[in-house]
């Protein structure tokens, strides 16, 4: 079994036949883990996660879906293998307006090939705080209940691997919470998240992978916790700081920020800002590795 759960090698996608969406992307979906697919609006990110769930086809390149069971390795564009082991929400405006929330959800059951039980589905809407409404038209219900609705039929029957495009778009903030509370419900019983969103803080509390396109190319494709690692160490200090700034100074380091009692540091590691402090009767407060925010690394890379 390969660590990625999927692969997307070397895509690329025409509008028409002259416009580039997208162009040689690529990057792994690791195994397990949840990785967030960021990008500015029309960068491709929804493009390419209906050519990863077989929706649409791309001009050129491959990709692979590995889910762990036994002829699911697919090295085309799309998915022809254990297609129940997937679920996705793409798209909320692809459901059918015209029936009730419950009789959705019961007709998507019986597709995938659970039991349809009445009970069963109230549960499952119970779970995503729509049980009062189940037999409401989805018509006359409000964009983020309807999300609420696809992301249920995204998680029905316990897929290997989800992939969910802009999951929160519409959803309050107890619908944010009930979401995250099931992705880290979801990943730490195995699965695989693959999800786009443009709430770069809720990406950075969920995902522990980050890919991000531009204009139609990957960018950058790095564990989150590497890409916020920076040279920068931070020193929180009691008392004097402009005795610790000078300290640091003469002893090779380079303030990059001051903020209250804290002192942003690079040129010196942990351990010799620690001595120096000492040396210099400086009251250590705090002394930790400073990690730069998504936001800041995502305007940084778009500007």
């Amino acid at each position: 079994m390969s660590s990625s759960a999927i692969s997307v090698d070397q895509i690329n996608k025409l509008f028409g036949k002259r416009v580039p969406v997208l162009e040689n992307v690529t990057f792994d979906v690791p195994r397990g883990k949840v990785t967030g697919l960021l990008g500015p609006n029309g960068s491709g990110k929804s493009t390419i996660m209906k050519i990863i769930a077989g929706l649409t086809h791309a001009d050129s390149g491959n990709v692979t879906i590995d889910l762990g069971c036994p002829g699911s390795s697919e090295h085309a564009v799309g998915i022809d293998h254990c297609r129940a082991s997937i679920g996705y929400l793409l798209d909320p405006e692809w459901i059918d307006t015209r029936v009730s929330i419950l009789t959705f959800l019961r007709s998507q059951m019986q597709l995938k090939g659970i039991s349809d039980t009445k009970k069963n589905a109230i549960h499952i809407l119970d779970e995503y705080g729509l049980a009062h409404a189940r037999n409401r038209k989805l018509a006359k219900v409000s964009l983020g209940m309807r999300q609420r609705v696809c992301l249920a039929v995204a998680f029905l029957n316990d897929p290997e691997i989800v992939i969910l495009d802009e999951p929160h778009n519409g959803v309050d903030a107890d619908g944010s919470i009930a979401f995250q509370n099931k992705l880290k419900e979801y990943i730490s019983s195995g699965g695989t998240a693959l999800i786009s969103s443009h709430l770069l803080n809720e990406v950075q509390q969920f995902s522990d992978y980050v890919v991000m396109i531009k204009n139609g190319r990957t960018i950058v494709q790095k564990p989150l916790d590497q890409l916020r690692t920076t040279n920068s160490v931070l020193l929180t200090v009691r008392g004097d700081i402009e005795s610790a700034q000078r300290a640091m100074l003469n002893n090779g380091g380079h303030i990059d920020g001051v903020s209250g009692q804290t002192l942003s540091i690079s040129g010196l590691d942990t351990a010799t800002i620690a001595e120096v402090a000492v040396g210099n009767g400086v009251k250590i407060e705090g002394l930790t590795k400073e990690s730069k925010s998504l936001e800041s690394i995502y305007l940084e890379l778009n500007e």
